[in-house]
C-alpha cells in the first residue's frame, strides 16, 4: 500500500504552480481572442 505525504510547503508550491498556469492560459486566451474574433 502506498502512502502519500503532503506538507503545507508542498501544497503551497503546488497552488503557486497552478496559479501560474492559470495566468499563462488567461494570457494566451486573451492574445488569441482578438485575431479569432475578427474572422
Amino acid at each position: 500500500m502506498a502512502f502519500v505525504f503532503a506538507t503545507p510547503e508542498m501544497l503551497a508550491a503546488a497552488a503557486s504552480d497552478l496559479a501560474g498556469i492559470r495566468s499563462a492560459l488567461g494570457a494566451a486566451t486573451a492574445a488569441a481572442l482578438a485575431p479569432t474574433s475578427q474572422l
